[in-house]
């Protein structure tokens, strides 16, 4: 396998270090690490790919070889992602629920006709009727399946845009079935099942649905937005009864029987202006992704107000956010990349996951009882499907047992590879594969005089600025005042201190004087040590007469203010 590689002005050097590729920025940070690219038989053997790279001005070519020589095929490169059974219908944009036993409905993304995923045998069945090419779906609080679209309706010579409505029995072979025509309507941004069985349709008109009639109630509506990109992702039902959605940067909460949205109290966040959105384990709703910015917002359901969240690894846009098992959420793809990565929000971080295996831009995800995600559609293959399944906390005994190959066993358990400045026992454990002086560290750091520990620094590979080297390197050579030291100038070497240096002090130990002094540049202080003999030491030199014996050296005595022997 061969891949074109082009630099971006960021990056100043690409190279493959321990089968990884790696990308440098001018200070030889590394700001993009490859995982290991690693294959599984069809028996579930694993081998590593070899991965080189020949460069060239503006970039290279990176090229992917594998020994295949007893694999039984068909061979699957990254696990963490699995292809699957496709769909029938080219979608972008689709949407889809879980229906009761597990199985998925995909229906919408510019297809009419719907379809069900069934994955405990990978197969797709088409339902019976036709749905509509584009709007929202949810499963009632009976079990059913509402549709809403916003469609355009001709009458005589009048157009209007009206809400369409149908509804689905999964549990029969009837397929869809069409509710009375609507009110007026201007689109159909999601569709929330409430606790009282009624559906709430958000648009910029706002209805509340009865799902087996199709009666509708006007239920307020959305106030229009004039900055950012306008109302994204699905609106989602909290513990409250309330519904929460996002759009430029400000979150509005609808409550019930108040016929209204309202702007939830909370800093705007920039860069949060097109996010998908996800109820959190915590019952908050945590909405991610713009096209320019790395941003999240926080909706705490409690109090009703709204902050910043962590900030994600990149920007994401046309992508998908999941709730994990684990309760970490998924959060993949972007426009034109297969990018992936888990957010911990309870820990306030994020980490690169392996890239799917192929574009799927505006694609929709479903979460499976398996624990697994299932991304289906998006542009530009429109029917490839393909699922995720998260390493975190799966069992191992080594490395190489985690599915994911940004993971490593950890006491057991699969966990995440650490970054630069996480502590690390061994380089298995970082993401950057080099763990030095107790952190993960950008590189392997292997000058006497550079560490990776240094305060400020911590992760980044830095010149010591002064003092011995750091952990288990070679001592420097002398010691005392004039010894070798590490003094920032140098990574490589250690250096004595020169001679404008100070050393020893005025003092008077043991009948021996010492004096304050310059080093000689060698390693040695310039002071010369004399005896005091006959006399015996002073509080700092020694002593030029004595008044009684102890003045004096051993062997001599006191005699006229002299000693003698």
């Amino acid at each position: 396998m061969t891949y074109d590689l082009r630099k971006g002005t960021d990056i100043a050097v690409v190279r493959v270090r321990e089968g990884r590729l790696e990308a440098l920025d001018a200070r030889g940070v590394a700001r993009i690490a490859a995982s290991r690219t690693v294959l599984i038989d069809a028996k579930g053997t694993r081998r590593d790919a070899r991965v080189a790279f020949e460069p060239s001005v503006d970039g290279g070519v990176v090229r992917v070889t594998v020994d295949d020589v007893g694999l039984e095929f068909p061979v699957v490169i990254d696990p963490s992602w699995s292809a699957v059974a496709p769909m029938a219908n080219y979608r972008k944009g689709a949407a889809s629920v879980v229906l009761p036993g597990g199985a998925v409905l995909v229906t919408g993304g510019g297809s009419i006709q719907s379809e069900v995923y069934d994955p405990t045998g990978n197969t797709w069945s088409t339902v019976a009727g036709t749905a509509f090419k584009d709007g929202a779906v949810t499963l009632t609080s009976a079990g059913q399946v509402l549709a809403a679209s916003c469609q355009l309706v001709t009458a005589g010579s009048s157009n209007a845009y009206l809400l369409k409505l149908k509804k689905l029995d999964p549990t029969t072979s009837t397929g869809w079935i069409d509710l009375p025509m609507g009110p007026t309507c201007s689109n159909v941004l999601g569709t929330v099942s409430l606790s009282s069985g009624k559906v709430l349709v958000v648009g910029q008109l706002t209805y509340l649905i009865d799902p087996e009639t199709g009666a509708a109630t006007w239920a307020g509506d959305l106030p229009t937005l004039t900055t950012g990109y306008g109302w994204h992702g699905a609106p989602r039902l909290v513990s409250t009864g309330r519904v929460v959605m996002a759009g430029s940067s400000r979150v509005y909460a609808w409550t019930p029987g108040t016929d209204g949205w309202a702007i939830v109290p909370g800093p705007a966040v920039d860069y949060v202006n097109a996010p998908e959105s996800v109820v959190l384990p915590s019952g908050d709703v945590l909405f991610a992704g713009d096209f320019w910015g790395l941003h999240t917002m926080l909706y705490a359901t409690a109090s009703n107000t709204s902050s910043r969240g962590p900030d994600m690894v990149r920007q994401h846009s046309g992508h998908s956010v999941s709730l994990l098992p684990t309760g970490r959420l998924l959060v993949a793809g972007t426009l034109g990349l297969p990018v992936a990565e888990e957010l911990n929000v309870a820990g306030g971080s994020s980490r690169w996951v392996s890239s799917m295996l192929n574009l799927h831009d505006y694609h929709t995800a479903a979460l499976l009882s398996s624990g697994k995600v299932l991304i289906m559609g998006g542009d530009p293959g429109g029917k490839l499907v393909e699922v995720y399944q998260t390493a975190l906390g799966s069992s191992c005994s080594i490395d190489s047992d985690c599915s994911d190959p940004l993971f490593f066993c950890d006491a057991g358990t699969c966990a995440s590879q650490r970054a630069y400045g996480e502590p690390c026992t061994r380089f298995g454990e970082c993401l950057s594969n080099a763990c030095v002086d107790g952190v993960c560290c950008n590189s392997t750091c292997t000058k006497n005089c550079e560490a990776c520990d240094v305060p400020g620094n911590v992760g980044l590979c830095t010149t010591v600025p002064a003092g011995a080297p750091h952990g288990t390197r070679p001592t420097c050579a002398g010691s005392g005042q004039c010894g070798a030291i590490c003094d920032g100038s140098d990574p490589v070497a250690c250096h004595f201190p020169t001679t404008s240096k100070t050393c020893g002090a005025n003092s008077c130990v043991g009948g021996v004087e010492r004096r304050w002094s310059f080093c000689d540049g060698a390693g040695a202080c310039n002071d010369a040590p004399r005896s005091c003999a006959p006399y015996a030491c002073g509080p700092t030199s020694c002593r030029i007469d004595c008044g009684t014996g102890a003045d004096c050296a051993s062997g001599f005595r006191c005699s006229a203010g002299s000693c003698t022997p």
